[in-house]
């Protein structure tokens, strides 16, 4: 994979965006000339484009709720119900120093209800994913992700 274009030292994190790129960023000294060093980048993960450098193709959501209670069952609209092999929750990241607790990835079982239309159900409870706001994610067969929706579980 690609190295990080500047180093970072302290202060420094990584968070996963709703289109699936990450943003690295961070502080600290660089060396002794530049204590207050900030800076920030893009990474592009190698699944969001085909072999030849152009875009892969993505899922696309076109509807899903903005809130699920625990255990709910609950629908995703997409045109893309047909090809979608799974989909996940990835809880919200945090900035903090470099490692958050509470990161956890919650895997979707997808049942198609129709040419548009995805059903899955929600965690049972704050045990497997604890209340917040969780990135929903659908994916194709070749594992690439769609944009992500917020989705905030719990009671």
């Amino acid at each position: 994979m690609a190295s990080e274009a500047d180093g970072r030292a302290y202060h420094s994190t990584s968070l996963l965006l709703p289109d699936a790129r990450v943003l690295s960023s961070g502080s600290g000294d660089r060396d002794s000339l530049t204590p207050d060093h900030r800076t920030a980048q893009m990474f592009s993960p190698p699944y969001l484009f085909r072999p030849d450098g152009s875009p892969a193709p993505r899922p696309t959501i076109t509807s899903a709720p903005t809130a699920v209670s625990y255990g709910q069952v609950f629908t995703v609209q997409t045109p893309d119900a047909g090809t979608v092999t799974k989909g996940t929750l990835i809880r919200a990241g945090s900035v903090t120093h470099a490692f958050n607790q509470s990161q956890i990835i919650w895997s979707l079982t997808f049942t198609q209800q129709d040419a548009t239309t995805l059903q899955a159900t929600a965690p049972a409870n704050a045990i497997k994913a604890p209340a917040g706001p969780y990135l929903l994610f659908l994916m194709s067969a070749n594992g690439v992700p769609s944009v992500a929706r917020f989705v905030t579980i719990g009671p």
